[in-house]
């Protein structure tokens, strides 16, 4: 079997299809999760079988939701960069920037071309936003009953659909576990083993995460010569530790901003929906779409690597520590627009009578804000946050274009050491440390994921319920103790 199989544009194709659904698989799951019950059983008690009620009653509840995430997944898929260059399709990103990086000696007006594709790309995507922003504003089907019903799942009685959905479900299983039960394998083997690509199950190490080993190499002279600790694990590595932790530091408050700005943002929308106001803030919010996020990021370094921008207090950004804060700026800037989508997708949900109660009642636009509409999206948001941590975390194209000794981040800290392997005897298993890296980053992230998807995007009425349990565990503990105590004196 020709081993270079996998390339071009059907692996470009495979490998963004299946890496672009974990947003459908939070954002659609929290918006299956608002459906109410009560209309299902309504048409159910109307005589509709269950594919009319799916595509009738449900599926009108999702569009808002569905909109977004096709939105995204045309931006992703348009704007791809790593997939294509590794797979060796040339689509407009990867020749975007190598036209941009360009000199007029190998090719004729290479910028100007860099620049009539981005303004290509652009118009794709402005093209795209407005038919989907024009429909959205006609409306959409809401539940209009007082007292909603948690949704409860449904079973295929039909044993032909029960067998077709397992198979469908156990292939995608086998098609997303394959990559990561390798990569986990593979990082518990010999470096030699993984440059050879070769399971060697018998001999087992955990070099690639914790301590160091020696290394001995042949020099150009004939002779041997030592180079002590140079093989060394994730854990034992001060390059990578360094990496994580401006990476960690970084990724979290960009995430944390985006989703501040755009919760403060989406809600001044809704409220000017109706003016011009309204819809002007949200296409500036998604105008870093219409941009290849790397000339963004080199706008950025060219534009603040001086003294005379005065509204940041007249500092070079890119100097020193500095340039920390430029990326966190192009982190927080280029995460924009998925935030915006996500989380007025998630405002579509908020009933306008509950926002006329908490008037009615007296409470301020701010009270209500906080105590009304917040608990409603805090799924949506926390899991927006979530998605945002793990892409920058490892994002390296922001990166590399702001790179300097003060601004290494994880991912080329694990690219330049792949890129140096073996060289001179120093980052000997490079490959190694970046199979361990890559769990290292599944674990934080699958951490992340679960303490916010899977605690924080509880609705409302499970939180409250879990709060008022662990009160009364409280209370049990509280009179357990001091009946401990009485019975003592």
């Amino acid at each position: 079997m020709n081993p270079n199989w996998f390339s071009g544009f059907n692996a470009v194709l495979f490998t963004m299809t299946f890496a672009c659904t974990s947003n459908h698989a939070l954002f659609l799951r929290n918006a299956i999760r608002g459906i109410d019950y009560n209309t299902v059983e309504a048409a159910r008690n109307m005589g509709a079988r269950p594919f009319k009620v799916l595509w009738k009653v449900v599926f009108p509840t999702l569009v808002p939701t569905m909109f977004s995430l096709t939105v995204m997944t045309f931006i992703t898929g348009l704007c791809a960069m790593s997939a294509p260059t590794l797979l060796g399709y040339d689509s407009i990103n990867p020749e975007i920037v190598r036209l941009a990086g360009s000199s007029t000696a190998d090719e004729a007006f290479p910028q100007a071309r860099a620049a009539l594709l981005s303004v290509i790309l652009a118009m794709f995507t402005i093209v795209l936003l407005t038919v989907l922003s024009s429909y959205e504003r006609k409306g959409h089907y809401l539940s209009v009953s007082k007292t909603k019903a948690k949704l409860q799942k449904q079973k295929i009685d039909n044993p032909v659909w029960n067998l077709l959905a397992h198979i469908y479900a156990y292939i995608l299983f086998v098609i997303y576990m394959t990559p990561v039960v390798m990569i986990i394998i593979f990082s518990f083997q010999t470096y030699g083993a993984i440059r050879m690509k070769r399971l060697d199950l018998s001999n087992w190490t955990l070099i690639n995460f914790f301590g160091t080993q020696d290394y001995q190499y042949l020099t150009n002279r004939g002779t041997y010569k030592t180079r002590k600790g140079s093989i060394s694990g994730l854990f034992a590595n001060e390059a990578t530790l360094g990496g994580i932790k401006l990476s960690f530091v970084l990724s979290a408050i960009a995430a944390a901003l985006a989703c501040v700005i755009v919760v403060a943002a989406c809600n001044y929308i809704f409220k000017k929906r109706n003016k011009k106001s309204g819809a002007a803030l949200e296409y500036c919010l998604l105008f870093p779409w219409l941009l290849p996020t790397i000339l963004i990021c080199y706008s950025y370094r060219v534009y603040f690597n001086s003294e005379d921008v005065w509204y940041v207090g007249g500092n070079n950004l890119y100097y020193a520590e500095h340039v920390r804060l430029l990326i966190i700026l192009a982190y927080t800037v280029v995460k924009l627009p998925f935030s915006l989508r996500m989380i007025k997708a998630a405002f579509y949900a908020i009933d306008e009578e509950l926002e006329d109660a908490a008037r009615n009642l007296g409470s301020s636009p701010l009270v209500t804000f906080l105590k009304v509409k917040l608990p409603i999206i805090l799924p949506s948001v926390l899991a927006v946050f979530a998605l945002n941590f793990n892409a920058l975390f490892t994002e390296y194209d922001m990166s590399a274009t702001f790179a300097s000794s003060y601004g290494t981040t994880y991912a080329m800290v694990i690219q330049s050491m792949c890129r140096e392997e073996g060289l001179y005897g120093y980052n000997v298993n490079a490959s190694g440390r970046r199979c361990a890296s890559t769990v290292f980053i599944m674990i934080v992230s699958g951490v992340i994921l679960y303490l916010v998807y899977g605690v924080g995007a509880r609705d409302l009425g499970e939180r409250l319920e879990i709060k008022d349990r662990r009160r009364k565990r409280l209370e049990k503990i509280k009179s357990f103790g001091k009946k401990a105590r009485e019975a003592r004196a």
